[in-house]
This record gives C-alpha cells, sequence and structure tokens, in this order.
C-alpha cells in the first residue's frame, strides 16, 4: 500500500479460531483498498495468531502484530497507536462488520468533518441477524453534525465497534479504552462523545454483534460476579468524573457548564434504569453476600447522585432506590422476584392519580406518595380504529381506547372526547 492508509481497523484476536475468518473476510470484502487491517494477537492460546498470519500472506492490507497477553483494552490501545489511517476502527474478532458498512461510515464523515460517525447493529445469533430493541431506536433517523449536548440519545450509544473516529481527533485528545477491566468501551466512547466537535448518525446496520451459543448463562453469571459490578461501577464514575471535570473548566460551546449539566443529569438517570438495573434484576438469583455488595456500592454511588434524578425516575424504580438507600436487602431480593415474574407494575387509584399496587413486593413498608405515584411520562395512550364507514350521511368508526397501566373500570374512565 502505498501513501497513508485511508482507514485503518484494530482487531485484537484472542481465542476466536472458529470465527475470525469471517471476522476478516467482512473486512477485506468492504471494497475500501487503501484499508489497513491490524490483527493483534494477544497471545492467544489457539490457532487465531496463525489464521491471521495466513491472511497476512495472500493479502498486503492485513498487519499481524504477536503480543503476549495483555487484555483486549490494552490491546485495542496498542492498535490506535500503531494505526496509521486517517480513520479509525475497532472491531472485535468474533463479530462481522456487513457490506458497505465501512463505506457508509466514511461517507457520512467525509461529508460531515465529524469527529465520529455512529451506526446501527444486528445482533449475530445461529438464526441470523436480529434487529436489537436496545440500540436499533438510536440511530433512526439519521442525523448530521449533531452532539450529545443536542441529543442526549447518544449517551445510549456506548460501544466502541460500530463506529468511526477520526485518528487525529482519538489521539489529540488522548482517548483510550480502560486496561484489565471489564466494560472498557463506555467510559472512552461517552468521552468522545461529549468532545466531538460533532458526530454523524447513520440510519444503517454497520455492525454484526455475535452473540455466542451459551452467551445468556454466561452473562447472568457474570452480573453476580463481584468483579462486574465493581468494573461497572467504576466506568460509571470515570465519566462522571470527566463530565465533573469539564464542567468545571472554561470551555465554549459545545462543552460549556450549561450543555453539559443536562448531560450529567440525564447520565445519572441512565446508570440508575439501566447500567445498575441489569445487576438489581438478579439479586433473587444472588447470596447474601452478594446482596450485601450490590447494596454497599451501588449506595456509594446513590449517595453522590442529586435526589431529584431519582424524583424523576419511573415509580418502580423509585422504590427500587429508595430500598438501596436503606439498606434493605430483603426488600430488593422481593422486587427482582417480582420483576421477574411480572414485567410491568400492578396499579392502583387513589383519588385521580395512580399509584403502584402496596400489596405486590416489597410490601414491608408504606411508602410515601411522591415514591409510588406513575408519573405522566409512564402513562401511554394506546389507540385502534376497527371500523370506518357511514351510515345515512354519518360517519361512523369502531375502535378503541386505553392507558396503560390502568384498567378502565368505572363508567367516568370510558368517556371519550373526540373532535
Amino acid at each position: 500500500m502505498s501513501g497513508q492508509p485511508r482507514l485503518s481497523v484494530v482487531i485484537p484476536v484472542y481465542d476466536v479460531e472458529a470465527y475470525l475468518p469471517a471476522c476478516l473476510d467482512s473486512v477485506l470484502a468492504q471494497g475500501i483498498d487503501d484499508v489497513e487491517v491490524l490483527a493483534i494477537d494477544d497471545g492467544s492460546p489457539d490457532a487465531s495468531g496463525d489464521i491471521a498470519a495466513a491472511y497476512a500472506a495472500r493479502d498486503r492490507r492485513v498487519r499481524v502484530i504477536h503480543q503476549d497477553n495483555a487484555g483486549l483494552g490494552a490491546t485495542r490501545n496498542r492498535g490506535a497507536q500503531l494505526a496509521t489511517g486517517r480513520y479509525l476502527a475497532f472491531l472485535d474478532s468474533d463479530d462481522i462488520v456487513p457490506p458497505g458498512a465501512y463505506a457508509a461510515l466514511l461517507e457520512a464523515i467525509e461529508r460531515s468533518g465529524s469527529s465520529l460517525a455512529t451506526g446501527d447493529i444486528r445482533r449475530l445469533t445461529s438464526a441470523g441477524p436480529r434487529r436489537s430493541p436496545t440500540f436499533s431506536p438510536l440511530y433512526h433517523p439519521a442525523r448530521t453534525a449533531t452532539h450529545v449536548t443536542r441529543d442526549l440519545r447518544l449517551l445510549q450509544d456506548r460501544i466502541a465497534p460500530n463506529k468511526l473516529f477520526r485518528r487525529d481527533f482519538w489521539l489529540g485528545h488522548g482517548l483510550a479504552f480502560r486496561e484489565g477491566v471489564l466494560y472498557e468501551d463506555s467510559p472512552v466512547v461517552l468521552d468522545a462523545h461529549v468532545l466531538a466537535e460533532q458526530v454523524d448518525v447513520v440510519d444503517r446496520v454497520v455492525y454484526h454483534w455475535r452473540i455466542r451459543q451459551g452467551a445468556d448463562q454466561s452473562i447472568t453469571q457474570r452480573r453476580l460476579d463481584s468483579t462486574a459490578l465493581r468494573d461497572r461501577i467504576s466506568g460509571v464514575q470515570a465519566f462522571r468524573d470527566s463530565l465533573a471535570r469539564l464542567i468545571a473548566a472554561d470551555r465554549p460551546a459545545p462543552l460549556d457548564p450549561a450543555s453539559l449539566a443536562p448531560v450529567a443529569r440525564a447520565y445519572d438517570q441512565l446508570v440508575l434504569v439501566d447500567d445498575l438495573r441489569w445487576f438489581a434484576d438478579e439479586l433473587d438469583r444472588a447470596d447474601a453476600t452478594q446482596v450485601t455488595r450490590f447494596l454497599e456500592q451501588a449506595g456509594a454511588l446513590l449517595a453522590d447522585i442529586d435526589p431529584a434524578v431519582v424524583d424523576d425516575l419511573p415509580a418502580r424504580d423509585r422504590v427500587r432506590w429508595a430500598l438501596v438507600a436503606a439498606g434493605d436487602a430483603e426488600g430488593l431480593v422481593a422486587d427482582a422476584r417480582h420483576r421477574r415474574i411480572a414485567p410491568e407494575p400492578r396499579v392502583v387509584r387513589r383519588g385521580r392519580r395512580l399509584h403502584l399496587d402496596p400489596a405486590v413486593p416489597p410490601p414491608r413498608r408504606r411508602w410515601p406518595a411522591r415514591l409510588t405515584r406513575l408519573a405522566d411520562h409512564e402513562l401511554e395512550l394506546v389507540t385502534g380504529i376497527t371500523d370506518l364507514r357511514t351510515d345515512a350521511g354519518r360517519l361512523v368508526i369502531d375502535g378503541w381506547a386505553a392507558i396503560s397501566h390502568h384498567d378502565v373500570m368505572r363508567p367516568a374512565d370510558r368517556r371519550l372526547r373526540a373532535w
């Protein structure tokens, strides 16, 4: 390859001999000739290093680097330092880049001049690619030259492999993955979102994220592991600290304190309803030591979060975090068990407002109304039309309407106004 490559793709390689050929084939089939593929053999115990070397022997675009095992974060960081391309991508060696993905990201970022571009994800299962209900809605519609201060949904876009970065942006800000920990993506990707001058969102699938057989069980076990909880909370705190430093500094827009304060608040809410939910939901399967550990570590984080953030959560989550604040292990276990049985909360009417049903777990204390009252944003009006016709010159509409969480029992609740 003569001259500077347009794109560098960093691929850490470890124990993936069954998946690596498909991964490398997917990159080399992107139709981009000036690409540099950095396959870094991280002391893999299987034949992965040999497979990568064989690809390098027959395709000048592939470079293989062998090293002693250092872990995913350290290997990605080394790859970013060795890369020479104008743009930088990170790809996990058991995953796949669908056709045209890098071309779409390159087109977006070169047209706009943005610091990074990101795109949609599919979960790659044994039955084929499947849409992710968590990720996919974030990427539609497409947005050009946006920023997390103007689009708070980007706080949920926290993995690296579905992105393209300007390499000078990455290196110029000293961005780096955390090393020797789980969940190494999230803090650095969120830092990139905040530090970017602007971000492009591409409304097409750019990444197939392989779900290996038996992964559900391993994920469940990981959520009960003390290291996973510690690393998740430390990663959360790392980004919260980064935001705090930026808010305290005298920065121009979009990094001025006024624009970053809503980001910090929205992130704290996301941590409580998403990051730590995955651990809290497993507490009914945990032993006493694991529950106590969650209470201690999550409780310490909660104590550092503005109580007004908790007040804006859905009622069920307000109660959960009240249990954490109270150190109520029994209540947390009962709450996790009931959520597994009944994913949707059961509610009752008190006056003109809907509240969580006090008869369902955790029922051991009388909660104040501010905790149990469903907020307006928790109630959704759902409607449907079953027939539309004319009768003697009149328009007749048959249909239905309902409010989420609400059984329409009283005649007064059945009245509809139409205009």
